[in-house]
């Protein structure tokens, strides 16, 4: 924890402020996540800038706010010396700026114009990282950015009638660093801002074409087409008679741009019907609001106030506002609205230039403010709130979609039977579908620490013979910034671990669910305890008793008479001379293909030659749960007359072998409980033999499309809608690679003989890339957003409640 220097003795007073400001929003929450993360001056200066501004908020301007405001400025002094910001630290620069920014919009003395500084320099440390590096942070900084983007719009509207020596300039931004595709904002709203961004951009360039003005005036109808058809629910009835205030204020800001646009280019957009029409529906609007927060619809619409009557709704909503304790820029707003009221009253019903009186307007105030509210505009059409999340289960599965959700801002808590942590198993393979997720949680530098990175893949006959260099694990097509990786599970699970802290995700051990009350949703454990939440993730494994307790009855997995052998060979005595020296000398993925089974082999933990063979014994075996003891000359034997190599391993002093029996299980007609709150999730819905190496990949893929559906607008009364979304997504993709999977273990066992042949034939000409590539590039993240964003679309142009099917 940081530590407050001594100035700061008086801080205790505001901590409850603190957290009733910010507990409640996911934005608070992912700032208060932000100045957690690290004891560095950047994380200090977060930290300093929160609690400055909670003293502010509760107290108003005081020496204890200024005191932490300068705390703040000092930590980010410090935080700048080094050479260089890394990722993180760049976001909690940014973070502590944009607080400060907040800071001094949130001041009631009207003397600070600094606000336009802050933000400047939040820009410019932004643009001094990569996009795509700050983007794979997760959803923290994509609340985050979200908040920069929305005061970065904003405040360009001011900043164009502002015409004072020394009128600040923002720097312009990366292009893809606020963009639809990484943002947390739903579809209309990020839209709205993009087509206001754009309006103000137009103004600024000034001067009209005196060349190609019939292609200028067909831009500007397009702009304004496009604002007409943003997707805004209109109501029931498409009448004035509408009750939600979420809708209004959306249709408002609509208006807003679309008289800002109209105004400004009236000579090339004559559409004084449609103008006046806008007018009218506005200040309709406007009337029958209860509230609205955002400051610059009110601005743009109460200057069209020629009446007594449509000028006393403005005052009107702006007094309710004031009411409500609301900041500065009410009485800004305000202020400026009396004025341009003024002008158009001693004009006398003279046309003045829409651009000149509002320049002269923003012009003589003594600083540039802001007309942006503290939060956005998001607060009260878009709340997103944190949900409690049970997982039961503490395997790959449990501890993926626990880190997904938790970075999504929500409480997990995950319950493991077993009294200490342990992964059964030896090696694993990860393909860049699982670790593009890994670094999208941020746990991908810790997996990195244990991990190998495979330098090539081959597959060859039973006898030796290299058929293809596949799988292609270092393909560039295939593998770019998410490589493909092997490593021990036991040191997978230690580096996911290594997350948990992070998120402020709870882990209970010894904790063995005996029944799940799907409805409530609760969990109760052996020891009696009772735990309630608003959603319940059954993650225990292919033998999952959450699986039996949502069907109504036993479902234990079943063997189809697969066995699997492993040898875990030590490297260090493999000399130049030995016949797999090439295994050992560089890290590959090698396949070996026969008669009933195949071997694959791969280094893990640096030093240890992970060899595993699956083999179809038939039925009639003992079952073994897990791996045991087998004796070495077992495994031989089934390999008898195979590649020399694979025996030469074998006789490697230290050598060890286990064997255990492959289970598969019947593919559940449904992973989620009517009552939408609860849904299988990993092996315990779809275990998957490991012939792919996807077993863990769609476990993580899982988690992925779950944590980009809940770090979006998710309302509580649309949990089984999300729950249905993620299982529609999810079902399918993971049948298939299934179905796959079996496919390409009987394809690997082909007797001699045709069969043999054609697959031997097939995998010369390459004819497995396609597989891999569609293996591979699956988006998981991209894929859940895009879902709840089709969702949210449909729903906001339908006006329907909630949802079923994608």
């Amino acid at each position: 924890m940081h530590a407050l220097s001594t100035h700061q003795i008086g801080i205790l007073s505001c901590i409850t402020a603190w957290e009733a400001l910010v507990s409640t929003t996911a934005l608070g929450n992912d700032l208060v996540r932000i100045a957690l993360q690290g004891e560095t001056a950047a994380a200090t200066a977060v930290l300093h800038a929160l609690l400055a501004f909670a003293s502010l908020h509760r107290y108003g301007l005081q020496s204890q706010a200024l005191e932490l405001k300068v705390a703040a400025l000092g930590s980010l002094t410090k935080g700048s010396a080094a050479p260089s910001l890394g990722a993180q630290a760049t976001i909690q620069h940014a973070a502590a700026g944009m607080l400060l920014c907040s800071f001094e919009i949130h001041q009631s003395s009207f003397t600070s114009g600094q606000w336009t500084f802050y933000l400047g320099l939040v820009k410019t440390v932004l643009n001094s990282s990569s996009s795509k590096t700050l983007h794979q942070l997760g959803s923290d900084v994509a609340t985050l950015l979200d908040w920069v983007h929305y005061h970065d719009v904003l405040a360009r509207f001011p900043l164009l009638y502002w015409k004072r020596e020394g009128a600040p300039e923002l720097p312009s931004a990366q292009t893809d660093l606020f963009c639809l595709k990484v943002s947390n904002l739903p579809p209309p709203i990020f839209s709205m801002l993009d087509l206001l961004s754009q309006v103000c951009d137009t103004v600024s360039n000034g001067a009209i074409p005196s060349s190609n003005v019939d292609d200028y005036k067909g831009f500007l109808e397009v702009l304004e087409w496009r604002i007409r058809s943003l997707p805004i629910r209109k109501g029931p009835d498409d009448n004035d008679h509408i009750s939600d205030d979420a809708t209004l204020v959306m249709q408002l800001y609509q208006l807003a741009i679309l008289l800002f646009l109209n105004r400004s280019f009236e000579g090339l957009i004559d559409q004084s019907i449609r103008t006046q029409q806008h007018v009218d529906r506005a200040f309709a609007i406007l009337a029958q609001l209860k509230s609205c927060k955002q400051q610059f619809p009110i601005y743009v619409i109460g200057s069209e106030a020629r009446t007594d009557e449509q000028r006393a709704i403005v005052l009107d909503i702006i007094s309710r506002m004031e009411k409500m304790g609301s900041s500065r820029c009410l009485n800004y707003c305000k202020r400026i609205l009396q004025a341009v009221w003024a002008q158009d009253d001693l004009a006398d019903g003279k046309d003045i230039s829409y651009r000149d009186k509002l320049t002269s307007v923003i012009s003589f105030q003594g600083i540039i403010e802001t007309i942006s509210f503290i939060s956005n505009m998001t607060d009260t059409y878009n709340p997103r709130p944190l949900f409690s999340v049970l997982i039961v289960g503490c395997g790959l599965s449990g501890l993926a979609s626990a880190l997904a959700l938790a970075q999504a801002g929500h409480r997990v808590t995950v319950f493991e039977r077993s009294e200490k942590l342990q992964e059964i198993g030896a090696g694993i393979q990860l393909s860049p579908n699982a670790t593009r997720l890994l670094q999208h949680w941020g746990v991908f530098e810790a997996v990195l620490k244990y991990a190998d990175q495979p330098e090539a893949g081959t597959f060859r006959s039973y006898r030796g013979d290299v058929l293809s260099q596949s799988p292609p694990v270092s393909h560039p097509n295939l593998v770019g910034e998410a490589p493909y990786i092997v490593i021990h599970r036991a040191d997978l699970l230690r580096a996911l671990l290594s997350g948990t802290e992070k998120y402020g995700i709870e882990i209970k051990l010894g904790s063995e669910v005996k029944e799940i009350d799907f409805n409530k949703p609760s969990l109760c454990l052996s020891s009696g305890d009772v735990y309630g939440a608003d959603l319940i993730l059954g993650a225990d494994g292919e033998r999952s008793h959450c699986r039996g307790s949502l069907l109504g009855r036993k479902d234990p997995p079943y063997s189809p008479g697969d066995v699997v052998y492993r040898i875990s060979v030590p490297t260090k005595d493999i000399t130049e001379d030995h016949l797999a020296w090439d295994l050992k000398r560089r890290s590959s993925v090698n396949f070996w293909m026969g008669p009933g089974g195949h071997v694959v082999s791969y280094l893990i933990q640096h030093d240890i030659l992970n060899v595993v063979l699956v083999y179809a014994e038939g039925g009639g075996g003992k079952v073994m749960y897990g791996p045991q003891r087998a004796d070495r000359e077992e495994f031989r034997s089934k390999i008898s007359d195979w590649d020399p190599v694979l025996h030469e391993l074998i006789n490697v002093e230290g050598s060890a072998c286990t064997k255990w029996t492959l289970f598969q299980i019947h593919e559940p007609i449904q992973w989620c409980h009517e009552s939408g709150r609860f849904v299988l999730i990993g092996d315990a819905a779809h275990a998957i033999l490991p012939c792919l190496a996807q077993g863990a990949a769609q476990a993580f893929e899982d988690a992925g499309v779950l944590g980009a559906i809940f770090s979006q607008s998710v309302k509580r009364d649309q949990i089984p809608d999300a729950l249905r979304v993620f299982e529609e997504v999810r079902r399918p993709r993971a049948s298939d690679v299934r179905h796959r999977t079996l496919e390409q273990k009987a394809m690997f066992a082909h007797p001699n003989g045709p069969d043999q042949e054609e697959r031997d034939a097939k995998l010369r000409a390459g004819a497995d890339y396609e597989l891999f590539e569609w293996l591979w590039g699956y988006d998981a993240v991209e894929s859940g957003r895009e879902a709840w964003r089709r969702v949210l679309t449909e729903t906001h142009e339908n006006g329907t409640k909630s949802r079923r099917s994608i």
